[in-house]
């Protein structure tokens, strides 16, 4: 199941009727998963387009592993899951300007 799917689970009635954990639980879960959401997509991006130019997607990892984990601990420590800024809305700005290597790893080829 991916963590979009997980992170969709608990917003339906019939998961919180099967599992009875407290709804703070559920609200940490949705926090935790929003905050490393976007990783396994960088990582995706990084393993098809390369690590860009001067390890450009490196650098987005590391800044969203950094927001991520600063993120969680900054919502534990508050008590209050979700305060913190998605961390994905950044990622949207970022991608696109991403410095691609030219030298991709895949080659986009349609053969009949």
């Amino acid at each position: 199941m991916s963590l979009y799917g997980l992170r969709a689970l608990p917003r339906h009635v019939i998961t919180r009727a099967l599992f009875d954990v407290p709804a703070e639980f559920w609200r940490y879960m949705d926090s935790v998963i929003s905050n490393v959401i976007v990783t396994p997509i960088i990582l995706f991006i990084e393993d098809v387009y390369g690590k860009g130019w001067k390890s450009g997607l490196r650098w987005i990892l590391w800044a969203q592993a950094a927001w991520g984990l600063a993120a969680i601990a900054a919502d534990v420590i508050r008590h209050n899951p979700g305060a913190t800024a998605d961390p994905s809305n950044l990622s949207l700005f970022t991608f696109p300007r991403a410095p691609r290597d030219r030298r991709s790893r895949v080659a986009w080829t349609w053969e009949p």
